[in-house]
Formats: structure tokens, C-alpha cells, sequence
């Protein structure tokens, strides 16, 4: 499992304290010795748009993935939100998505001052190591809604980044790939946001795959482009790589678009249905609606298929020496990873 916790508090009191005590730090190692003091609430200025936030990320090689968040504001409210993926599930979402706004209700027990709200709640249990990651209520499921009873924690035994002592003038080079791109669209005369798109990078020739944010603004007439990629694994030996068998299919993989038609079949029917459909050259089998398997056209090859890591998923390809009859292995459609 690869953590990451990033604390946006961190280069907001950064700049907003430049010139504060010891000139130049923030609330790092040099200016701060407790890590109580740290990492925890702390107290929001004055300004109308003053914040202190708290982040987390949390993924298995298996295809489990957890990202939430909660930002205080002034007057009560929480900018937040919690997504939690499961194979074999589906994504789950907060129900006001794409709206974060939250409210504290202090009428229904929450503090004045916390991390979260309408039954979101991130709550500190050991300074830089452990937080308490609570949720009840309903949550987004495709296009239904069901209720969800979360209690759980958020542990890392990382290093921490310290921005007052840990940040270099080290150029990196990054190469971003979209892999899959479910788009959730917040637009104004001013702003508009894509997030959660699902992406392989390359940095400093390090492999890697996460989730990237683009965010368009366009104040007073300026415009400017941000990217900011949140990893979610890390290295060549937890990047998902798709290992081909010497029949033309793998597990985990999947190919973008040119559908041809579906079947609601066995994973280990998919490459022999596609065999004997006219026009099909490629396929993709999945545990939506029982086990569907997704034929499809055109010219492809492996160097075509991207990595999913979820390995219920079979793809393959069809070629000369493509057998007739069955052409992929055997799939579950849970892991223990997620089972309860």
C-alpha cells in the first residue's frame, strides 16, 4: 500500500507568515519542534478566504483506492469530499459532488472547529502518523445513491516533507499520460475544473500512475493552466505493468473505444466470442452486469492496451495464431483486499 498525506496548510502559512519569527520558515522543523503542533487544527485568520486543510490518498496494487479531504473556511463551512473505489463495486462518490460545500452543524454534534461535516470527519490520532477517517451517510454509486458506514484509519510510516528544510532547486521533468478520463465538470464565468482523471506519469524516469487535476481560471481576463497529479503508486515495482501471455490476453489491462457490440458472458469466453464475431480484433472483458465482454475493431495491438490495475479485467487482442476456442484465464470478480 502506497500513502501520501499533503497539507496544503503547509505553503499557505508559508507564504502567509514569510517574515514571521524566524524569517522565511514556516511551521516546519526549524520554526516548530512538536509535531503535535504540526500537524492538527490550527487557528484561521481573519482573511474571507483563509484555509487550513487536510488530504489523503490511500492505494493497493489490487485496484482499492481512497482519496478524500476537508478544508476549513470561515463561518463553519468545509470544502469537502471522499471518493472510495472498489473492485468489483464501483466508485463511490460524495453525494453533492460536484458541489464540496459543506456545513458544520454544531446542532448535531459536530465541533465548532474540525475537519469535515455532514458525516465527513478526519480526526488526528498521532501527530505525522495516524488520522481517523470516519464517514456515514449516503454516497453516489454510477446513478444510484446507497448508504455507507465508514470508520477506519489513515496509518504512514513515511517521511514526512518538510517544505522549510526539504525543498530543493531540483528541475524535474514530467510526462503525464490520460489513461481513463470520467469527467466532473464545475464551470463559471471565471473557473472551470476537470478532476479525477486517472493518468500514468513518467518523472525523472520514474514510473508512476495517480490522479491529475486541470483547473482553467480566468480572473480579471488572465488565464493560466495548473496541474497537479496526486500519486497513488510509485516505482517499476508497483506501476501496473500488463504481462501478455503467449495466447495474445493479460489481466488488468483494457483498450480506449472502437466498441463493436458486448455479451453478457464468462471471462474466459471473451477471446473466442471475439474470434468468431466478423469485424472484432480486440476485446475486453469486465465484472459490469454479471461479466460483459466488450468486443472491438479496428487494428490494435498489445503496445495499444494501458494498464488498469484491476485485475478482474481481461484484454486481448486477435491475431493469426489466435486460437478458436477459449482465449483468457480464469478472473474473480473481488479481492481479499476488499472484502469485508
Amino acid at each position: 500500500m502506497y500513502r501520501e498525506q499533503t497539507h496544503a496548510k503547509c505553503i499557505e502559512t508559508h507564504l502567509k507568515r514569510k517574515g514571521s519569527g524566524i524569517a522565511g520558515l514556516g511551521f516546519g522543523r526549524k520554526k516548530t519542534l512538536s509535531p503535535l503542533q504540526m500537524d492538527g487544527l490550527r487557528p484561521l485568520s481573519n482573511h474571507p478566504k483563509a484555509i487550513d486543510a487536510v488530504y489523503f490518498s490511500g492505494a493497493s496494487e489490487e485496484g482499492c483506492y481512497l482519496v478524500g479531504a476537508a478544508a476549513r473556511r470561515p463561518q463553519g463551512v468545509v470544502d469537502g469530499y471522499l471518493h472510495i473505489r472498489i473492485p468489483g463495486v464501483g466508485l463511490l462518490r460524495s453525494p453533492k459532488l460536484p458541489d464540496t460545500t459543506l456545513k458544520i452543524d454544531t446542532d448535531a454534534g459536530d465541533d465548532e472547529d474540525q475537519f469535515g461535516a455532514e458525516g465527513l470527519l478526519f480526526t488526528p490520532l498521532e501527530p505525522m502518523r495516524r488520522w481517523g477517517i470516519r464517514y456515514h451517510g449516503p454516497m453516489k454509486l454510477d446513478e444510484k445513491t446507497v448508504q455507507v458506514d465508514l470508520q477506519g484509519e489513515w496509518i504512514s510510516d513515511l517521511a514526512y516533507f518538510d517544505f522549510d528544510t526539504d525543498l530543493r532547486g531540483k528541475q524535474y521533468w514530467m510526462e503525464v499520460k490520460v489513461l481513463e478520463s470520467p469527467e466532473l465538470l464545475i464551470a463559471a464565468d471565471w473557473e472551470a475544473r476537470v478532476v479525477l482523471r486517472l493518468v500514468a506519469f513518467t518523472c525523472n524516469r520514474l514510473k508512476g500512475w495517480g490522479v491529475a487535476e486541470w483547473q482553467y481560471r480566468n480572473p480579471d481576463g488572465r488565464r493560466f493552466l495548473q496541474l497537479a497529479v496526486t500519486v497513488l503508486a510509485l516505482g517499476d515495482a508497483v506501476f501496473a505493468q500488463i504481462a501478455w501471455n503467449g495466447n495474445n490476453w493479460a489481466l488488468g489491462c483494457d483498450f480506449r473505444g472502437n466498441d463493436l457490440s458486448n455479451a453478457q458472458i464468462r471471462g474466459e469466453d471473451c477471446g473466442g466470442r471475439c474470434a468468431a464475431t466478423q469485424g472484432c480484433t480486440h476485446f475486453t472483458w469486465t465484472t459490469w452486469n454479471g461479466g460483459t465482454c466488450w468486443m472491438k475493431q479496428g487494428q490494435a495491438s498489445q503496445s495499444d492496451a494501458f494498464a488498469t490495475g484491476d485485475y478482474s479485467m481481461v484484454c486481448g487482442v486477435i491475431g493469426q495464431s489466435a486460437p478458436s476456442g477459449k482465449a483468457a484465464g480464469k478472473t474473480t470478480r473481488y479481492w481479499d483486499c476488499c472484502k469485508p
